[in-house]
């Protein structure tokens, strides 16, 4: 900067210097979707005088210790995303659930956003912290402008509060978006072995492999953990049978019994078209010759232990 425009700047009058330190502060809440940290409300140049005036009077407001939002900017998910990083140490990254709904693999926002440092995270309101020891730069990227979890490494961090379906569902719509390493997976996975949930990952990933699109619905995941939770021999959820009569998705299949069941509710089948089309399913059942139960959604949540002791008789067990 010469010594000119210096001169012009000290020379400018207030509402001109307000409205450049706004035009600024703009710069960087346009990229972080309407959220800025105290270090970067300085570094443009306010005093923090200044960013407690703005504060007073309601131009910004906080969310998180150190970090605001631009008043009048709705907050959006990335913008939560964006600011429980920004509260976070260096080196803050988005972590499991978080990460994967932020590379758009899981279409519903967590509740609570999860992040992972490499030390000792102040404790951050509506945000669940991480610590972990073994965290390299390697699995560290950003996406959409946001700090995470590379999506391998946020699918074996996910592993931990999920399920086979879920997860077989998830290395589904990795592999949609072209985002799915199965050997970094893998190799993730066996140097976290020790935490919960990482034996699942296996599972998922034999699931997927053999066609599995994982849990579609609450009724569907529902019945396959009470099945689980039976000690039941587990079924491949949401299996494409191709048959001569078309394309149809078998709601739970057990390759090793030969098996399956549909999970249904019984009003939406009372339609004629509905009718014709569980007529065609369950001929293509019997051309493959694979017998199958129907159970009923309201059935199912009112007696569950029946249903499954039915899914027991189906298996022969």
């Amino acid at each position: 900067m010469s010594c000119g425009s210096v001169l012009d700047h000290l020379h400018m009058p207030p509402v001109l210097i307000a409205q450049s330190l706004d035009s600024r502060i703009a710069d960087v809440t346009t990229v972080q979707y309407g959220v800025i940290h105290v270090r970067q409300l300085l570094a443009v140049g306010l005093s923090h005088g200044q960013i407690a005036t703005r504060v007073k009077n309601g131009r910004l407001v906080r969310i998180h210790h150190g970090v605001y939002a631009i008043a009048g900017m709705p907050l959006t998910d990335r913008g939560r995303m964006m600011a429980a990083v920004l509260a976070g140490n260096e080196g803050t990254v988005l972590f499991g659930a978080s990460a994967l709904a932020n590379f758009n693999v899981l279409k519903q926002m967590p509740a609570v956003i999860d992040i992972v440092s490499p030390g000792t995270t102040p404790k951050i309101e509506g945000v669940r912290t991480h610590r972990s020891r073994w965290f390299p730069e390697s699995q560290r990227t950003q996406y959409a402008g946001i700090a995470t979890s590379n999506p391998s490494r946020a699918f074996v961090d996910y592993a931990y509060e999920s399920n086979v379906y879920d997860l077989a569902g998830v290395l589904h719509e990795l592999d949609h978006l072209r985002r799915l390493d199965i050997d970094a997976i893998a190799a993730y996975a066996q140097r976290l072995e020790h935490r919960r949930g990482t034996t699942d990952i296996d599972l998922a990933i034999e699931h997927y492999a053999a066609g599995s699109r994982g849990a579609y619905s609450d009724p569907e995941r529902f019945m396959l953990l009470a099945i689980r939770a039976a000690g039941l021999p587990l079924p491949i959820a949401n299996l494409p049978l191709d048959t001569p009569r078309g394309r149809f998705v078998m709601d739970a299949y057990w390759p090793g019994h030969h098996c399956a069941y549909e999970l249904d509710w019984r009003q939406d089948h009372a339609r004629p078209s509905t009718r014709a089309r569980d007529k065609a399913r369950e001929a293509a059942y019997e051309d493959a010759r694979i017998p199958f139960i129907r159970i009923d959604i309201d059935v199912m949540y009112a007696d569950v232990d029946r249903q499954v002791a039915r899914v027991a008789t189906l298996l022969g067990l």
